[in-house]
C-alpha cells in the first residue's frame, strides 16, 4: 500500500482500521508528495534500541527539565508535552509510552530518542546527582542563618536614640593586617561588615536629610587628646573617665563637665566592666565635640604639637 494515510490517533483502536494495518504496511511521505523510505507496521513495530540505550533514554526523559531538553535540540513545544506526559504517568517505564503523548508519532519519538543518545552523557545530570550537587552547594557556599553578631548589631542600632550626629572611631590604616594571623583578619572583616550595617541603619533614620550624619574619627585623635597610648598599646583610661564624670578639671584643653548629681550617681552605679565601654564613648564624643563642634583651639594645639 503506497498511498498516504492520515489516521487520527483516536481511531487507531477501531477493529476495521486495525484490520487494514495488519494486512498492509503503511508509509509516510511529506506533504510535498515525496515518498519516505522508512515503512512502519504498528502491530509488529519494535523500537530498535538496546537495553542500555533504552535505560539511557528513559533516565534523561524522566529527569530532565524543560531547559535541559533544549540542549538536545528538542523544541519548546515538544519539551512541554514531554514534561506534561511525564507528570501524568509519574515516570516513563518504556519508550513506547511516548506514543501516548498528543502529537507524538513514531517518527517524532525516534527523532527524540536519537537526539538523546547522540548527546554527551556529561552534559546532563541524573536526578539523584542533581540533588547531591544542590546539597553540596548549599552546605559549602550558602549560610542559611544570620550570624548572632549581626542580629545583635541590628537590635542595638534600633535602640540608639535619634541624634544630629553619630560618631564612630576606626583605624585609619589597615596595613597591619598584611602580616596578621587569620583570626585577626576575620575579626577585622566582621567589624567592617557590622560597621556597614550600622551605617545603613543610621542613614535610613535621617528622614530625608541631605548629607551624612555619621562621622568617623581616626583612633589617633582620642589617643593623643587623652594621652591613652602606653608604648604601642591603647589603654581604656577608666580612671580618667571617672574623674571627668566627677566634673574635675584634669586636662588643660578640656573644660570640666557640668553634670547633675543624678547623672553622676547613675554612672557610678554601673559595674566597672560596663563603665569601660561607656568611657570609650565618652572620650570619642568629647574629642569630636571639642575639636569639630566647639573648634577648641587648645585641643587643636595638643593634636598639632603631640
Amino acid at each position: 500500500m503506497s498511498s498516504y494515510l492520515t489516521i487520527p490517533r483516536k481511531f487507531l483502536q477501531r477493529p476495521a482500521v486495525l484490520y487494514v494495518l495488519q494486512n498492509h504496511g503503511f508509509s509516510t511521505k511529506e506533504h510535498t508528495g515525496k515518498q519516505t523510505t522508512k515503512v512502519y507496521d504498528l502491530t509488529q513495530y519494535e523500537f530498535s534500541y538496546s537495553a542500555e540505550e533504552t535505560q539511557r533514554i528513559l533516565e534523561i526523559l524522566n529527569h530532565s527539565s524543560e531547559e535541559a531538553f533544549f540542549e538536545f535540540k528538542i523544541t519548546k513545544g515538544m519539551a512541554k508535552k514531554l514534561i506534561k506526559g511525564r507528570s501524568q504517568l509519574g515516570t516513563f517505564q518504556n519508550v513506547s509510552q511516548l506514543l501516548n503523548i498528543d502529537g507524538f508519532g513514531l517518527k517524532n519519538v525516534e527523532n527524540i530518542c536519537d537526539k538523546v543518545l547522540n548527546e554527551k552523557p556529561s552534559q546532563i545530570l541524573k536526578e539523584e546527582e542533581f540533588v547531591q550537587s544542590k546539597v553540596l552547594i548549599f552546605k559549602k557556599l550558602v549560610k542559611p542563618r544570620v550570624e548572632p553578631q549581626i542580629i545583635k548589631m541590628v537590635s542595638v542600632a534600633r535602640r540608639i536614640p535619634k541624634a544630629d550626629v553619630f560618631v564612630w572611631e576606626e583605624r585609619a590604616n589597615y596595613g597591619y593586617l598584611q602580616k596578621a594571623p587569620l583570626g585577626s583578619i576575620i575579626i577585622a572583616m566582621k567589624l567592617a561588615q557590622m560597621r556597614g550595617i550600622l551605617t545603613a541603619l543610621l542613614d535610613i533614620r535621617q528622614e530625608g536629610k541631605k548629607g551624612g550624619n555619621l562621622f568617623y574619627l581616626r583612633d589617633i585623635l582620642v589617643s593623643k587628646l587623652f594621652n591613652l597610648k602606653v608604648g604601642g598599646e591603647r589603654i581604656c583610661g577608666l580612671n580618667l573617665a571617672d574623674q571627668i564624670m566627677q566634673s574635675e578639671k584634669i586636662l588643660d584643653w578640656l573644660p570640666p563637665l557640668e553634670l547633675n548629681n543624678e547623672t553622676q550617681e547613675k554612672y557610678f552605679s554601673i559595674d566597672k566592666v560596663q563603665r569601660k565601654y561607656i568611657s570609650t564613648s565618652l572620650f570619642i564624643s568629647l574629642a569630636f565635640y571639642q575639636t569639630v563642634i566647639e573648634n577648641n583651639v587648645l585641643s587643636h594645639k595638643v593634636l598639632i604639637e603631640g
